[in-house]
């Protein structure tokens, strides 16, 4: 059982919530000379505290310590080359992809096969409501 009167930010619990650089380094001195600062740590990941400063950790370091590998999009989600979100992942990624590269146009829309074969359609339907209207 721990023992949390022992904490070293008793005296100012306020400021393990304040941002900035200067409160982090601040804060980061006063957990590191606290007796329970693991004890504090565990509890802050066990409850994914999502504020303040817990065992000497920001929430963005507690967050990377419960989950440190990014998040990758499973490659059935992601667009193919050529296609403006692949040209902006490959960007992101700093890759440098032939097929983006040339397809970098700002002003093409991205137009997949299934929404090319709803826009023929529904320009084929409105070809044909407008010869009826003609004829009548």
């Amino acid at each position: 059982m721990t023992d949390w009167t022992l904490a070293g930010c008793l005296g100012d619990p306020e400021a393990m919530y304040e941002d900035g650089a200067e409160a982090i380094r601040y804060n980061r001195r006063v957990c590191a000379a606290c007796p329970i600062q693991q004890a504090c740590l565990q509890r802050a990941l066990d409850l994914r505290e999502p504020w303040g400063m817990w065992g000497g950790l920001t929430p963005a370091e507690r967050e990377r310590l419960l989950d440190p590998a990014p998040r990758q999009v499973a490659p059935r989600h992601r667009k193919p080359c050529g296609t403006p979100a692949a040209t902006r992942r490959h960007q992101r990624l700093g890759e440098h992809c032939p097929v983006c590269r040339t397809a970098d146009n700002p002003h093409r829309r991205e137009v997949w096969p299934d929404q090319r074969a709803r826009e023929n359609r529904s320009r084929i339907e409105r070809r044909a409501r407008q010869k009826e209207m003609a004829a009548t």
